[in-house]
């Protein structure tokens, strides 16, 4: 009996080895791996490491919707990029959770004892930037520090002046630094 399973084994591992197929490589049976070797990263800070710190405002200081108030300057800070990096820019990314899709502004994410009818304003110069919509700053890396900073200014803006209530606001938003 021994003898008649070894030979039926024999037998079925030669039927198995036989079904076997390749197929040639000009038949699409290839892998094409792509990648690039850079020389580092940068270095990105906000304000120093720090939060942006607003000064607290007054329910009366608002008198219009769509007015800054209680300016704080900020900067983005591309550091301690390698040689040969150039600069390219900063795009801030569109995300309904973080930016109210009909203002622009950032959203008060304080939660329920938050504000309301309070959002933040981010300002590029003398220019009230509208997140709803694609927002990039374009940078130049300084020659022999290799690195850029980028000033902004973050503020309170009335969404709805109308509907002001008193409480904390906490805003963020993301950005992306783009360089090769």
């Amino acid at each position: 009996m021994k003898k008649c399973l070894l030979a039926l084994s024999a037998v079925a591992a030669l039927v198995m080895a036989g079904t076997v197929y390749a197929v040639p490589a000009s038949d699409g049976a290839t892998i094409t791996v792509r990648g690039l070797v850079t020389g580092g990263t940068c270095d990105i800070k906000v304000n120093n490491g720090a939060e942006i710190g607003l000064d607290d405002a007054q329910k009366a200081d608002f008198t219009a919707n769509d007015t800054i108030i209680h300016e704080q300057p900020f900067n983005i800070d591309i550091l301690n990029c390698a040689t040969g990096t150039v600069g390219d820019n900063i795009t801030f990314i569109q995300d309904s959770t973080l930016v109210d899709i009909s203002t622009g502004y950032l959203l008060n994410k304080q939660g329920r004892d938050g504000a309301k009818g309070v959002e933040i304003a981010l300002k590029n110069g003398s220019t009230v930037m509208k997140l709803n919509t694609v927002q990039s700053i374009d940078y130049t890396l300084d020659a022999t520090t290799l690195s850029a900073q980028i000033p902004l200014k973050a503020g309170y803006i009335a969404s709805d002046i109308t509907a002001i209530t008193t409480g904390p606001v906490l805003s963020r938003v993301q950005f992306m630094v783009n360089y090769s």
